[in-house]
């Protein structure tokens, strides 16, 4: 199922990554939120805990790329991007915090399309 992953520029960099040991996989993460970011009528005070896992990233060039997996049966780039956006920026944010290094490129990567799509 990830053999086209493997062929892709997208994967020689996530190989090239390993050879280096700056590509993580399965990267658990925590983010605190103020709730009024997720809503505009919530109160700043409150805080949101956001939790979840990165399916990978790696560190090129001092700069974070983000790397996710997606399954869903979509006709076009854009679809999955658009579903997808909220999701990333949140590992962005995680990512950003945990690593102090900015984050360059967020993509994902459709198995059923086969392809990257570059956020």
């Amino acid at each position: 199922v990830m053999l086209p992953l493997f062929k892709s520029e997208l994967g020689r960099r996530m190989a090239a990554a390993a050879e280096r040991g700056t590509l993580k996989r399965e990267q658990p993460f925590v983010l605190g939120l103020p709730a009024s970011e997720l809503k505009e009528s919530f109160p700043d005070e409150e805080m949101i805990l956001i939790q979840g896992i990165i399916d990978a990233f790696f560190v090129e060039e001092n700069e974070i790329v983000l790397v996710d997996y997606k399954t869903d049966h979509v006709k076009t780039d854009r679809e999955l991007a658009e579903r997808y956006r909220v999701q990333l920026a949140y590992y962005e944010k995680a990512l950003t915090r945990m690593l102090r290094l900015p984050v360059k490129e967020k993509i994902i990567w459709s198995t059923h399309l086969q392809r990257a799509i570059s956020l």
